[in-house]
C-alpha cells in the first residue's frame, strides 16, 4: 500500500513539473497527447493489470492544463513488435531530415516521449539550435550533421549516429531536397546528381547500414520512408520530374527492403504524404502573430493528418505496416480500413459518396433518357411463352447467339464486326481495361459520360478534358482542341453522336476529316446509345468501319423500355473484335435476354413509338418558341434548354408533382438537359417550365 502511494506521489510531482514549463510546450504535449489517446483506443489490443507494475510508471492525465486529483489512469499495453520497446521513451529514434518541415514536427512530437532521439541535417548551426530546443524537454536529443549530397555522405551520417547510440529502433528517412527545374529536359546535370545524392543514394545508403545494425542485434525495430503522392503524377506540368522519378523509387524499394527484412521481424513502411496540403496547409491562425509567437506552425491546416499518422506507424504492431504504403489521406478518412484497404480504393470510395443517383418509386415518374412509353406487346407474349423453357442451370460455357447475325444484316456489316456485353459498364469497363493502361490518358468532350469517369478512377486513368463549341444552334465537338491535345500517352478518344448532352449528330464530314487525322495506335470510341432515338439524317458510324481505330457503342438499354434488357455491344473491326471477343471469358449475352431482344430489334411497335415522340416534341419545341424558352433542337427524345429558374428550383416544382428529374451533370453553361416523356406528363412538365421563364 505505501509502495502504491509513493509512486502515485511520484507520479504527481512528475506531471506537475510539466504543466509548469511553458505555455506553448504545455499545449504542444495536450494536444498531441490527446491525438495519440485516440490512436491508442484503435492500437491497444490487451489492458494491463489494474495494479501498478513494479519499476514502471503509469502514464497520468492532463485535463486542459489541469491535473487530476488523485486518479491514475489505466495503462493499455499496445501490442509491438518488441515488448521491450512498446513505450515510445525505451526506443531509439533517428530522423533524417528533422531541422525543418515535417521531420522538425515529427521530432518534437516524438521528443515529448523522451526517448534516446538523433536529428540529423545537413547545417550544424541549425542542427544545434533544434537540438537545444529539443533538450529543454528531453535531455537524450543529440544531433548530427553532414551532407548526403557528398560521396561517401550515407556512411559518414551512420557513423556521427553511432556516436551517439549503439543501435537504432526506428529510422524516419525524411531527408530530401528539390532544386532546379521541374523539367527532366532542362533539369541541370548538378542539380539533378545532388537529389539523387540526397533522396536516393544516402537515404539507401543509411538504411542498409542501419538495417544491418538491427538484424546483427536481432532488433525488432522500423524504417519509415517518406513519400508524396507526386509518385501518382503523370506529367511534369505539376511536379518536377524528378521528384517523380526519385519518389517512385523510394516507394519499390521500401517493398523490396520489407521483404527482405520480413523475416527478422523488421518494418520496413512508406508514409505517403499528400504533397498539396504539405506546400499549402497554412492556415489563417498562422498569420495571427499572438498565435506565431506562442505556436509557430504547428497549427498548420494538416498537422492533425500527419502528426497521428506518424504515431500510428511507430506504434503499429509489424504486420499492420510491414511492406505497406500508409496514405495520408486514407488514414484521415478511415484508421481501421485504411489497414487493410489499399489508398486508391479508400480513394475511390470517397468518391462513390458523393455520386448520387435516383431513387425510383412506383408513385413517381422518373424523367430519364430513356423511351417513357410502354414495352412492346408481344414481350408480353415472349415472356409468358419462354418462362417454362428457361434452363434450370447457369452455363459458364460462351454461349453462340444468332442477334449479331439480325443485326448485322440490318447495318450491311459482317457478323464478326459485333461483340456482345451485358451491360454498359460491363461494355466500357472491357474497352478500358484492354485499350488504356495504368496512369494513361484518355480525350473526352466535357460533360462526360458518368460510367467512363467512373472506370478512369477506377483504372486509374487521367482524363483530359475538350469542350463543345457552339454555332448558332449548333454544338460540335472541338476537333481541333482534341487533337492538339493528343500526347505520348494519349491512349483513346471518347465522342457521342447523338450528344449524350445535346442530343445532337455529328455531321459526317466532319468526323471523317477528324478520325483520318487521328493516329491510327489510338482507338477513337463512338457513343451511339441514342441513335435509335433519331429521325432525321445522323452519322452512321458502321459507315466508317474502314478505320482500324474505330469502336461504336450500342445498346438496348435506353430505347426498348424493358427493364433489365441492358443488352449492349460494339461495332468495331473484324481483328479487334476477335481480340475483343477471347479476352470475354463469362458469357455477354445470354438465351433469355437474346429472346427479347430479337422480338424488339424488328418490332414495327417501335417505329410507331418514335413517330408518336416525333409529334409530341414538335408540341413542345412549339409551346417553347411561344414562351420564349431558349434551347438547342435535338435529334432525340431529350433536349438541352434553359429557363430563368435554376434548375434546383425546377427540379422542387416537378418533385411537388411527383416527377423526379434524374440525376446528372448533363449541361452546357447554363443550360441543362431535359428528357421527355409522355403526353400528360410533358404538359405538367410545359406548364412549369412556362411558369419559371415568366
Amino acid at each position: 500500500m505505501m509502495i502504491n502511494l509513493i509512486l502515485v506521489l511520484i507520479l504527481i510531482i512528475f506531471l506537475y513539473k510539466m504543466y509548469l514549463i511553458k505555455y506553448k510546450e504545455d499545449f504542444q504535449v495536450e494536444y498531441i497527447r490527446n491525438l495519440n489517446n485516440k490512436l491508442d483506443k484503435i492500437i491497444d489490443k490487451t489492458k494491463l493489470n489494474k495494479k501498478i507494475t513494479k519499476g514502471k510508471i503509469t502514464k497520468g492525465k492532463i485535463t486542459k492544463g489541469k491535473l487530476t486529483k488523485g486518479k491514475i489512469t489505466k495503462v493499455k499495453a499496445i501490442e509491438s513488435i518488441d515488448p521491450s520497446k512498446k513505450f515510445i521513451y525505451n526506443n531509439k529514434i533517428v530522423i533524417t531530415g528533422a531541422t525543418s518541415g515535417m521531420g522538425y514536427e515529427v521530432a518534437k512530437m516524438i521528443n515529448i516521449y523522451k526517448p534516446f532521439l538523433v536529428i540529423c541535417g545537413r547545417k550544424k548551426k541549425k542542427v544545434l539550435k533544434i537540438v537545444d530546443e529539443l533538450k529543454k524537454y528531453n535531455e537524450n536529443v543529440y544531433g548530427v550533421w553532414d551532407d548526403l549530397s557528398k560521396k561517401d555522405g550515407g556512411n559518414n551520417v551512420y557513423k556521427s549516429i553511432k556516436k551517439h547510440i549503439n543501435t537504432v529502433d526506428i529510422l524516419i528517412n525524411n531527408a530530401v531536397i528539390n532544386k532546379g527545374s521541374r523539367f527532366l529536359i532542362s533539369k541541370n546535370e548538378k542539380d539533378w546528381e545532388n537529389e539523387i545524392s540526397v533522396n536516393v543514394n544516402g537515404n539507401i545508403i543509411l538504411t542498409q547500414k542501419i538495417a544491418t545494425l538491427m538484424k546483427l542485434r536481432k532488433i525488432k525495430g522500423k524504417i519509415i520512408n517518406i513519400s508524396s503522392d507526386s509518385v501518382k503524377s503523370r506529367t511534369t506540368n505539376l511536379n518536377s520530374g524528378s521528384e517523380i522519378l526519385t519518389k517512385n523509387l523510394i516507394e519499390k524499394y521500401s517493398n523490396l527492403l520489407a521483404d527482405e527484412l520480413y523475416s527478422y521481424k523488421i518494418a520496413v513502411t512508406t508514409i505517403r504524404l499528400n504533397s498539396y496540403n504539405l506546400k499549402n496547409n497554412k492556415i489563417n491562425l498562422s498569420d495571427n502573430k499572438l498565435y506565431k509567437k506562442y505556436f509557430g506552425n504547428i497549427f498548420d491546416d494538416d498537422i492533425d493528418k500527419f502528426t497521428p499518422l506518424f504515431m500510428y506507424v511507430i506504434k503499429a504492431p509489424f504486420h499492420e505496416i510491414s511492406g505497406k504504403i500508409i496514405s495520408s489521406d486514407s488514414f484521415k478518412q478511415n484508421i481501421e480500413l485504411s489497414k487493410i484497404v489499399s489508398p486508391q480504393k479508400m480513394k475511390l470510395n470517397d468518391t462513390f459518396k458523393h455520386l448520387t443517383f435516383n431513387k425510383f418509386s412506383k408513385n413517381k415518374t422518373y424523367l430519364v433518357k430513356q423511351n417513357p412509353f410502354p414495352m412492346s406487346p408481344n414481350i408480353k407474349k415472349i415472356l409468358s411463352k419462354n418462362i417454362n423453357n428457361l434452363n434450370s442451370i447457369n452455363n459458364e460455357s460462351k454461349y453462340k447467339p444468332t442477334l449479331d447475325s439480325v443485326i448485322a444484316k440490318k447495318l450491311t456489316i459482317n457478323r464478326n464486326n459485333i461483340v456482345f456485353f451485358k451491360t454498359e459498364y460491363d461494355l466500357i469497363k472491357k474497352i478500358i481495361d484492354i485499350f488504356v493502361p495504368k496512369y494513361q490518358d484518355i480525350i473526352v468532350v466535357n460533360p462526360i459520360w458518368s460510367l467512363l469517369k467512373l472506370v478512369c478512377l477506377e483504372n486509374k486513368i487521367n482524363i483530359e478534358y475538350s469542350v463543345l463549341n457552339k454555332k448558332n444552334k449548333s454544338l460540335k465537338p472541338n476537333f481541333n482542341m482534341i487533337l492538339k491535345a493528343i500526347n505520348s500517352k494519349t491512349k483513346l478518344i471518347y465522342l457521342s453522336s447523338p450528344n449524350i448532352i445535346s442530343g445532337q449528330s455529328i455531321n459526317s464530314i466532319d468526323f471523317e476529316e477528324f478520325i483520318k487525322e487521328v493516329p491510327e495506335n489510338i482507338i477513337v470510341l463512338l457513343d451511339q446509345r441514342y441513335i435509335e432515338f433519331t429521325y432525321k439524317k445522323c452519322l452512321k458510324g458502321e459507315t466508317f468501319l474502314k478505320y482500324k481505330n474505330l469502336i461504336i457503342i450500342r445498346t438496348f438499354n435506353n430505347f426498348y423500355s424493358i427493364e433489365n434488357l441492358e443488352l449492349s455491344y460494339i461495332l468495331t473491326n473484324k481483328i479487334l473484335s476477335e481480340f475483343i471477343n477471347n479476352n470475354i471469358l463469362i458469357n455477354q449475352i445470354d438465351k433469355f435476354n437474346e429472346t427479347m431482344a430479337l422480338e424488339v430489334y424488328n418490332d414495327s411497335y417501335y417505329n410507331d413509338i418514335k413517330n408518336k415522340m416525333i409529334k409530341e416534341k414538335n408540341n413542345i419545341i412549339e409551346k417553347f418558341n411561344e414562351n420564349k424558352i431558349d434551347y438547342f433542337p435535338s435529334d432525340t427524345y431529350f433536349i438541352l434548354l434553359q429557363v430563368k429558374k435554376t434548375k434546383k428550383k425546377i427540379e422542387e416544382e416537378l418533385d411537388k408533382n411527383n416527377i423526379i428529374l434524374y440525376k446528372s451533370n448533363d449541361n452546357y453553361n447554363n443550360y441543362w438537359t431535359l428528357p421527355l416523356s409522355i403526353n400528360n406528363i410533358n404538359n405538367i412538365i410545359i406548364d412549369i417550365l412556362i411558369y419559371s421563364n415568366l
